[in-house]
């Protein structure tokens, strides 16, 4: 048994959380400041909607040390469009250089 402050909440876009005995898959997603395509971030052009849909995500915890270090932007996930309550933050991997772009770019998940 492992103590819930040494656990951090995850997600894998692509599957299964290595090191995680129990995991749920969110379907229905939706981002904003940027667009999924080929498995990863890619910048909106004028003519694209604001809102694109995400791949389905699993989520569950995993223990602190078992934390994935590729680079990822947390991004904040809120239930509405309207960004009034924010769920949690879910990292999407993306090259570290790119980081800090993502975040001015106001990334946002939507349930």
């Amino acid at each position: 048994s492992v103590p819930l402050v040494d656990m951090v909440l995850t997600c894998s876009w692509t599957g299964s959380i290595d090191g995680c005995g129990m995991s749920v898959t969110v379907e229905g997603l939706h981002i904003q400041g940027a667009k999924w395509a080929n498995g990863g971030l890619h910048e909106c052009t004028t003519d694209d909607s604001s809102w694109f849909k995400m791949p389905d995500c699993t989520l569950g915890y995993v223990k602190k040390d078992a934390l994935s270090k590729a680079p990822a932007v947390a991004v904040p996930t809120y239930i509405t469009k309207s960004r009034e309550s924010c769920l949690c933050q879910l990292p999407i991997p993306c090259p570290a250089a790119d980081i800090d772009s993502w975040v001015l770019a106001g990334l946002a998940l939507v349930v």
